[in-house]
């Protein structure tokens, strides 16, 4: 996401951030207005060794292109200016339009969508060009498909299609053990047009109020720290362990946004059905300064009125000599 003039401009990363983390849509947005600084960057972590290793990987499948098609593939200066974007796009138009056989680090613009192919490859199949037209290639430090691959894919093989006039049939992987697997457009277009569209419908509303929840690409975030600082100094419930955001919600519609008040009532309320009580993890250890609230263990809730079942009806050996099943445990490999 950045500006050209008073325009935002999207890219398909902005499209599985967003899948990934609405907040973290929010926040970039917000920066990118100057509300708020930008966090610190993360040490170096695991996900920083994928990204360099996804560039070297990048690098020597170029070669290996370079070496089969020689100086029939056109590789795209990239400058992150705004002029710089638009000679890239240019540029990229250009080596289309003379029937280059590889276009590296192709450049698109179309409305407020840009986007950076790692190739783009020449097929025989006629478009408004000529005989032949183009689709996308990614490499990809990774050894299966990720769904996040055909986002960014569809995002290319759109703008793609704005200028040669036809969709690309398919969408080319190359993963790290370098071997190529393709997908098929169609298939994926209709997800991809849906989540466009609510990404669009997000940014153009000004009540796009979201919390900072928890979720997978935390681990790999740089607005972590800040987005763990807010929830503890709320006292969120995504602090207690074992609450889902199932559970977690249905609080929420009780009135209870935070541990504080599930603290203060005499009884869980009806949304209750996990066997960890909020009362238990209390606050004292926060409030004292020492760090991590103290725990200690609840019982479940008891349901005495209903049948027992599952495993609960199977008995021991002097269970199974009065007529009841034999449940026995054997050790294995999966045990």
């Amino acid at each position: 996401m950045r500006l050209v003039g008073e325009s935002r401009i999207y890219s398909a990363t902005d499209l599985t951030n967003f899948l990934a983390c609405a907040h973290l849509t929010q926040l970039q947005v917000q920066r990118l207005g100057g509300l708020i600084e930008p966090p610190a960057k993360r040490a170096a972590s695991t996900a920083d060794l994928a990204a360099k290793r996804g560039l070297d990987h990048e690098r020597r499948y170029l070669e290996v292109l370079r070496a089969e098609y020689g100086d029939d593939l056109v590789s795209i200066e990239n400058n992150p200016n705004p002029e710089g974007l638009l000679a890239a796009v240019e540029e990229t138009a250009a080596a289309m339009q003379a029937g280059a056989s590889v276009i590296n680090q192709a450049a698109f613009l179309k409305d407020s969508w840009m986007g950076y192919a790692d190739f783009v490859m020449r097929v025989e199949e006629p478009s408004d060009l000529g005989d032949w037209s183009y689709l996308p290639l990614d490499t990809k430090y990774a050894r299966s498909v990720k769904p996040y691959f055909a986002i960014q894919l569809c995002s290319y093989a759109e703008l793609i299609e704005e200028i040669q006039g036809t969709a690309p049939g398919r969408l080319d992987l190359v993963l790290g053990d370098n071997s190529r697997h393709s997908l098929r457009f169609e298939e994926f277009r209709s997800y991809y047009r849906r989540l466009k569209s609510r990404f669009l419908a997000t940014m153009e509303s000004e009540n796009g109020v979201t919390y900072p929840l928890p979720v997978e690409h935390c681990e790999v975030c740089d607005w972590a720290e800040p987005c763990e600082d807010r929830r503890v100094a709320d006292d969120h419930l995504s602090l207690v362990a074992n609450l889902g955001r199932t559970q977690a919600i249905k609080f929420e519609a009780e009135g209870v946004a935070s541990r504080r008040p599930c603290r203060c009532r005499g009884r869980p309320p009806p949304a209750w059905d996990v066997g960890v009580d909020l009362r238990a993890v209390s606050l004292p250890g926060r409030a004292a300064g020492r760090g991590a609230p103290e725990r200690r263990a609840f019982p479940g809730p008891a349901r005495a009125s209903e049948p027992r079942g599952g495993t609960a009806r199977l008995r021991s050996a002097a269970g199974a000599e009065r007529g009841r099943p034999l449940l026995r445990h054997r050790g294995g490999p999966l045990l």
